[in-house]
């Protein structure tokens, strides 16, 4: 039995599956991402795999693999860190990568392949003869331009040049009363900001729903848009096709059709030819290790 662990920058997913390969538990905890709180995080995906052990009464024994996927875990130097203390902790072989990584095994059955992923955070992943080329994932304070963290601060500071009677950016005022109703002063914002889960900021990015026709929020998706179609732009400088398959994870470029339109026009002016591919989910990619 396997169990496959995806630990993002939002929630950590455990799954355990069974000698046919197929999920017989799933188990959900906070964020993953060592870059975000270490000791949290470690906790976070502890609780995952002890909670679909537990709830089937499986024993450990019969566990001859956990692959965990971690968000930062690449990129923040933290793979071997993870490694020794989830071997200490549960006795069994341990294999540690990005989530990315995880992800793209499942997606591309460790084939070649680009994945994007712009959910709360977003990365690109590129894997040519067997190697992965990363772009982007260093977390919402060095990077993830054009992520649901990232727009949802854009919108934020706007609410704040209110607060500071300063001029908002086109017609951002058509925003104000949506976001006062929930943060009606600036202490509520930096509550937000500071104190709370990296979530209820993302959240923020589903206002651009709400406003379409709003410039500012078009100017904005735009800005999205050409921050992630750079990403993976600049991920495949690395390659001599111009044939690009292509998987898509994450709530701001599956769910917003605006951005994702925009994202793949951005891709296809540069000379690609594009193949969209469905993702698996990254627990999955315990099966090919």
């Amino acid at each position: 039995m396997r169990i496959g662990i995806d630990a993002g920058g939002t929630k950590t997913t455990a799954q355990l599956f069974d000698q046919n390969m197929k999920v017989i538990k799933t188990a959900e905890s906070g964020f993953g991402n060592p870059l975000v709180n270490f000791e949290k995080a470690i906790l976070n995906i502890e609780t995952s795999i002890f909670t679909v052990l537990n709830e089937t009464n499986t024993s450990l024994n019969t566990i001859e693999l956990i692959a965990v996927g971690s968000a930062g875990a690449s990129s923040g130097g933290y793979s071997e860190q993870i490694k020794q203390h989830l071997k200490n902790k549960f006795h069994t072989k341990i294999i540690v990568m990005s989530d990315l990584e995880l992800s793209h095994i499942a997606t591309f059955n460790n084939k070649e392949g680009i994945l994007l992923i712009a959910g709360t955070g977003s990365s690109c992943l590129y894997r040519k003869n067997n190697l992965f080329i990363q772009k982007g994932g260093w977390g919402h304070i060095l990077g993830d331009e054009g992520s649901a963290y990232w727009i949802g601060i854009q919108i934020i500071k706007q609410l704040m040049l209110h607060f500071e009677q300063s001029t908002l950016r086109d017609d951002a005022e058509i925003l104000l009363p949506n976001l006062l109703n929930k943060y009606p002063s600036k202490q509520h914002i930096i509550e937000l900001v500071y104190n709370s889960p990296k979530k209820e900021v993302a959240q923020l990015a589903q206002i651009t729903e709400l406003f379409p026709n709003s410039k500012y929020i078009q100017n904005l998706m735009d800005q999205s848009a050409m921050h992630l179609s750079n990403l993976v732009i600049m991920t495949l400088s690395q390659s001599k096709s111009k044939k690009v398959n292509i998987a898509l994870e994450g709530s701001v470029i599956t769910k917003n059709n605006y951005i994702k339109k925009q994202f793949l026009e951005n891709i296809k002016k540069q000379g690609f030819d594009v193949n969209v591919v469905t993702t698996k989910k990254a627990t999955q990619g315990v099966l090919f290790l």
